[in-house]
């Protein structure tokens, strides 16, 4: 059964049928109480149930005026449930998140359920957790159930065959440290590793089944997964010293998922000996699900989701490797990259190449390059400007830029109609000229960034969202014609950045009014006096 979170809404006043404003005076405060409980946890095979949240954190933000409300209230378990109790306008709208945990979590005291992280007692083997967002509560005396879902990925380290008693079974790996926001539900890498090692004995009663689990905070977006290099699998049998090995690459884990390692350790040190690796669809899906790949003999892509190319100084990207993909829907590159490799990997996925119908992930995470070429990824064509797009790059779903790029260069993505998701190093700090023009993404989280060139973001119709740097400099039309643009932070600003054009194109652009949030009422008012930034009557919002 899901876990299950019960909002309870307790408040008087207008009727639901009445017309609701955004913005009207003040209301009377009415009291509201959100009541949270789980329902039974899900078994994993053989596994225990779950362990059971022991605490709760309540966030809430007037989006009407902008007020934080509460970062991290806190209330403990009582009978099974939670209980909030705050203050909230009916005339008004609410953001509102939750975060449940066993304690093994730390909730940063100054930025509350914005970023959690690890605690450091429990950083070798994380607890349970849950998170739920609400973006736009408005209290109506109504009672409202959502499901809870996990903010972590569960691993499963499970046998196939029985044990002996007193038979050893370990792995050990390093994971990626990240930072998670139960106010956003997003997920951030940091710089950091752990090595995580936990040992499993077997006994009369548990020979069989899963032996090990372990969770981790985990991306929760459907096309992106927390990928583990290297999981080392060690089988030591009743009475010997010495262990039989196994290393099994890339093993993806996604919040809400559990990924399943599953083999016969008896037989570990058989040359033919694999483990299959398979993720569920929901935390409580079926096991029996078809495998998203094989370890074989310590290959490098035991998934077939993911094909690995290493590059060096020596080793040019050609079409010949990139015949090699086959169905898997992640490419990762690795090592010394060169302008020439980019242009392979353009014209081999461009419209009338021979991969233009493949649609891929692209993981440039561990390549090397301290720049990229002009038009990297899309067609060098000084006449694009409103043009119908001649060579869309349609097969590049995502891709994640590696640390120490700097710029994102002059048209590097025109036109990749299908690029949804980007990651954005830390080290960036100028998105070129028509470097996302016309392309496909949803949000743009840049808080490094402090240069912006012209027609850089323009005619982007999917983008909602803006997380942009202490801002220098930005080219007109910038953010010209974004009809789904809902939000910007300019939280970082310290100034009205130079430029001496429209951002968002004019009273002619399809952009719509915005909410901008700033640091203060002096900077708001200052962008409210620039016709460079106020075209559209946009929301300036003080946080």
């Amino acid at each position: 059964m899901a876990s299950l979170l019960s909002l309870t809404v307790i408040s008087c006043g207008q009727s639901e049928d009445q017309p609701q404003p955004d913005v009207l005076e003040d209301s009377p405060l009415e009291s509201v109480t959100f009541s949270i409980s789980t329902g039974e946890m899900s078994r994993a095979g053989t596994d225990n149930a779950e362990p059971s949240p022991t605490r709760a954190f309540m966030y809430v933000k007037d989006n009407t005026t902008g007020e934080i409300l509460s970062k991290a209230q806190e209330e403990r378990v009582s009978n099974g449930t939670f209980n909030f109790e705050i203050d909230l306008r009916r005339t008004h709208r609410y953001a509102i998140a939750f975060w449940a945990d066993d304690e093994k979590y730390d909730i940063d005291p100054d930025k509350g359920l914005e970023v959690i992280t690890y605690k450091s007692e429990f950083v070798n083997n994380p607890g349970i957790a849950f998170s739920y967002q609400i973006d736009n509560f408005s209290p109506d005396g109504n009672s409202k159930q959502v499901v809870l879902t996990h903010a972590v990925g569960k691993l499963i380290i499970r046998e196939s065959d029985v044990l002996d008693v007193n038979d050893r079974v370990s792995i050990a790996f390093d994971r990626e440290d990240c930072t998670y926001s139960a106010i956003t539900g997003e997920y951030k890498k940091t710089s950091t590793k752990t090595p995580v090692s936990i040992q499993f004995i077997a006994d009369a009663s548990n020979r069989s089944g899963d032996l090990i689990s372990t969770y981790m905070l985990a991306p929760n977006s459907e096309k992106t997964s927390l990928m583990i290099d290297n999981i080392n699998l060690e089988y030591t049998p009743d009475g010997d010293t010495e262990a039989s090995k196994k290393r099994i690459s890339y093993v993806p884990l996604k919040a809400n998922r559990r990924t399943i390692v599953e083999g016969a350790f008896k037989g570990l040190s058989l040359v033919s000996q694999s483990f299959l690796v398979s993720v569920d669809t929901g935390w409580e899906g079926d096991d029996s699900l078809p495998s998203t790949g094989n370890d074989g003999d310590d290959i490098n892509t035991p998934s077939s989701d993911v094909f690995e190319i290493a590059l060096s100084s020596s080793v040019r990207l050609t079409s010949s490797m990139l015949d090699g993909i086959g169905d898997a829907t992640t490419l990762k590159i690795t090592g010394e990259m060169k302008d020439a490799d980019f242009l392979v990997f353009r014209d081999y996925f461009s419209t009338n190449g021979a991969g233009e119908s493949k649609r891929i992930a692209l993981d440039l995470s561990k390549a090397s390059f301290a720049s990229m070429p002009e038009y990297a990824f899309s067609i060098d064509d000084e006449d694009i400007y409103d043009q119908t797009p001649i060579n869309p790059m349609l097969a590049l779903t995502s891709i994640i830029l590696p640390e120490g790029l700097t710029a994102i260069s002059k048209g590097a993505f025109i036109d990749c109609q299908n690029l949804k998701s980007i990651t954005i190093p830390s080290s960036l700090t100028e998105l070129g000229e028509l470097s996302l023009y016309r392309s496909g993404i949803t949000e743009l989280n840049a808080p490094s960034v402090t240069t912006i060139d012209v027609d850089a973001v323009e005619d982007c119709p999917d983008l909602t969202t803006v997380v942009l740097g202490p801002l220098s400099k930005v080219g007109n039309n910038a953010f010209r014609n974004c009809p789904s643009l809902k939000e910007m932070d300019l939280t970082k600003c310290t100034g009205i950045p130079g430029g001496n054009q429209p951002v968002f194109g004019g009273s002619a652009s399809t952009t719509p009014s915005i909410n901008i949030y700033v640091s203060s009422t002096d900077i708001a008012n200052a962008f409210k006096g620039s016709n460079n930034w106020n075209t559209k009557n946009h929301n300036w919002i003080v946080r």
